[in-house]
């Protein structure tokens, strides 16, 4: 049979979130024409890879930040959250299982616990959820359920107390800010604070200080975050939102978000983003919420997520490894928007392992292997923060940023499938052609051939003596009903030409 050409779309923006969930294929309709777009085929699993306009890229890590040397035996980082200082110096705060405060500022490369005077919030019981923080003015106020607030104070190294007057301690779930006003709540109420002293919660008509109850919560009041347009307040049933009037004796109006279900935790909010639109992974799946309407978005990758079918490909064995949770067990989840681009949703069974990522200027998604704690926006001394700000904290306290560069050591996993000629036929697989794959890069390209179109075979290219610059070209001879190519190494995919012959009829 003579020799015939596909080229392999690789500018689709979304891939199954479950390789089994692949379709088979049908690339050769007829001649000359091109396959309906369903059944093209395209990526069936990745990690360490992430979207370009034109394909996609297998990305590394730089450590930018030592495992903390002062972290005692058997604790481990838990959350980092992005602070301002006394002297509104922008400040990484971090917290392990204990309760202890690290510090990250400037362009320090080392995590500084704080003094002992810190809440005395130590032990098993300790949860970064109950830690919030809003900011006034270029300060931050930090409160801690059930104590009270603090400020970072940059010259001693150390949280100060400060009062909120006006305030119930014991009542206060946690505080957030907007429009110039410090924002405590309850689980039913809500309290602003005075503009001119944000520590100020006196009722008042004069200073602007006032609260009360929030009409239309369908049950308790869990936590508030802040938009652009005001306050989102998450019920255990429904959103509120408390949108600015500019009216110093009602400053915020507030009714119910269309569509929306409830909040599940601050984890599963992307609150730190200064944006109309605020992701989050509420009691009805990923939607992007707004002060008006909670809009689905990425249904997949809910459906995924709210699933008990987690799966990884194991590079040593060439295998797909299932692992199916139990009946009422679900997959950790925990949700950051980073750098007004990267929508990262990380995501595990007993730890977070993996991240998918969303692209949102590219609508495109990525995915990344790298068992974490927390990921967030890190800046220090970069040039360019989209590209340079996507970080990572592991349990040990080191933190690594997603290097992006060219000449990143990187080891990504891209597996496109199936390619199948049609389902009456077998198809010879000859070789595979790849550009931009530069020099001394370590790739290797394989393929899953599979007799009976399911169950495959591994077959390992050779990289043939023709390859020069960075076109590589690796060949095969293994004939099956369909075909998967896994590339496993350093790449940057925007071409994946198969060459195949057809053969006999099944």
């Amino acid at each position: 049979m003579a020799q015939r050409f596909y080229k392999i779309d690789l500018r689709d923006s979304l891939f199954p979130m479950l390789s089994e969930q692949q379709t088979r294929t049908t690339i050769g309709a007829s001649d000359g024409e091109s396959p309906a777009k369903e059944d093209k085929p395209g990526v069936a699993y990745c990690h360490n890879v992430m979207p370009s306009a034109y394909g996609f890229d297998s990305v590394g890590y730089i450590s930018k930040v030592p495992a903390s040397v002062f972290l005692d035996a058997g604790e481990s980082f838990i959350d980092v959250r992005v602070i301002f200082g006394n002297a509104r110096t922008r400040i990484h705060l971090a917290w392990d299982t204990e309760g202890t405060v690290y510090a990250l500022f400037g362009i320090a490369t080392l995590w500084v616990p704080l003094s002992s005077t810190i809440p005395a919030t130590g032990g098993a019981g300790f949860s970064a959820e109950t830690v919030t923080v809003g900011t006034v003015n270029g300060v931050s106020y930090i409160w801690y359920s059930g104590i009270g607030a603090f400020t970072y104070n940059e010259a001693t190294n150390q949280l100060d107390n400060v009062i909120l007057t006006g305030l119930i301690t014991a009542d206060i779930l946690g505080v957030v800010a907007s429009s110039g006003y410090l924002i405590a709540y309850t689980n039913n109420a809500i309290a602003w604070s005075s503009t001119l002293v944000p520590t100020d919660f006196v009722p008042s008509s004069v200073t602007g200080a006032g609260g009360g109850n929030v009409a239309g919560i369908a049950g308790d009041i869990l936590f508030c975050t802040a938009n652009t347009l005001g306050v989102l307040v998450y019920t255990a049933a429904n959103t509120i939102a408390g949108t600015y009037t500019g009216n110093v004796q009602f400053p915020f109006k507030f009714r119910e978000v269309d569509n929306s279900k409830g909040g599940i935790s601050l984890d599963r909010v992307a609150y730190e983003a200064n944006s109309s639109e605020q992701y989050v992974f509420s009691k009805a799946g990923l939607q992007a919420m707004s002060s008006r309407a909670a809009a689905h978005i990425l249904p997949d990758v809910t459906d995924f997520l709210a699933g008990r079918r987690f799966e990884d490909y194991n590079e040593t064995t060439k295998q797909y490894e299932i692992t199916d949770l139990a009946p009422t067990a679900t997959m950790l989840k925990k949700i950051k928007y980073v750098a007004s681009r990267y929508l990262v949703i990380s995501y595990g069974i007993t730890s977070f392992t993996h991240a998918l990522v969303l692209d949102t200027a590219l609508s495109k998604l990525g995915k990344l292997r790298i068992t974490h704690t927390d990921c967030f926006e890190y800046v220090s001394d970069q040039t360019e923060i989209a590209k340079e700000s996507l970080a990572f904290l592991l349990a040990s306290g080191e933190v690594q940023l997603v290097d992006f560069s060219t000449g990143a050591a990187s080891s990504g996993v891209l597996i496109l499938g199936k390619v199948q000629y049609v389902s009456s036929r077998m198809i010879t697989l000859l070789g595979v052609e790849l550009e931009n794959v530069e020099t001394g890069s370590s790739l290797t390209v394989e393929d899953q051939a599979a007799l009976d179109g399911k169950n495959f075979t591994n077959v390992t290219g050779t990289l043939t003596a023709a390859s020069a610059g960075d076109l590589r070209e690796y060949v095969f001879r293994s004939s099956a009903k369909n075909h998967s190519l896994v590339f496993t190494g350093k790449f940057n995919l925007v071409t994946a030409q198969v060459r195949y012959s057809v053969t006999g009829r099944r």
